[in-house]
């Protein structure tokens, strides 16, 4: 290795601190090359590991279980921007007289309404969409006995006898899959799962919040 030499009469101040000590300057440079060295073969390594998981998949050596053929996943109707909709919650639809007002949608309750109500509103070439509470717990719903204590947190505020509802619970979500189950029986063509927004302003406490409200729709 070549000997480091300068004239003193030449450089200044700084320049003489900087040029003082080379064997500093040596270790540093081992230092990042030791440094380069390592980053390297980390990559590298990294790079083979994924050439080989890439094999692997290619291969078809990965065991993904079987395919999931239970699931029907085609879209049956989507409302369009601008139909007109009418919502009847609080009775079963009225069929017997004209339909007032002669809207294309129907948001009706599912449970206040048989098919036969469904049936004769598509038939006259209405959508029908099948209302029920996903949140809440409803003490003069049939499946009423179906939710255990665990299950249920604060009351509704002006809504007496219904009370939010932990929707991490499995219980509470088996009870929505047949709830589900009830609309496509009776042939809607969509759902209005209700009260999915209790995490808003604390007022479930701490049953659920909107993570868990998330992977729950």
């Amino acid at each position: 290795m070549s000997q480091l030499n300068y004239n003193s009469d030449s450089v200044g101040k700084g320049d003489q601190l900087r040029v003082a000590n080379p064997t500093r300057w040596r270790r540093l440079a081992f230092i990042i090359a030791g440094v380069i060295v390592v980053i390297g073969l980390a990559l590298g390594l990294g790079l083979g590991l994924g050439l080989r998981n890439g094999d692997d998949d290619d291969s078809g050596n990965e065991d993904l279980g079987p395919p999931d053929t239970g699931v029907n996943r085609t879209l049956k109707w989507t409302p369009a921007v601008g139909d007109s909709w009418q919502i009847i919650l609080l009775h079963p639809i009225d069929l017997t007289k004209e339909l007032t007002p002669d809207v294309a949608v129907y948001d009706l309750d599912l449970f206040n309404n048989d098919a036969e109500n469904f049936s004769e509103l598509q038939k006259k070439g209405k959508k029908v969409i099948c209302y029920f509470s996903a949140g809440s717990y409803e003490d003069w719903r049939d499946d009423k006995d179906k939710f255990q204590a665990e299950d249920l947190g604060k009351e509704l505020d002006g809504w007496p006898g219904e009370k939010w509802l932990k929707l991490s619970s499995e219980n509470v979500r088996s009870i929505m899959a047949a709830r589900i189950k009830i609309a496509a029986d009776k042939g809607c063509d969509a759902i209005d799962p209700d009260n999915v927004d209790g995490y808003v302003s604390g007022r479930t406490q701490t049953l659920l919040n909107s993570s868990i409200t998330f992977f729950y729709l």
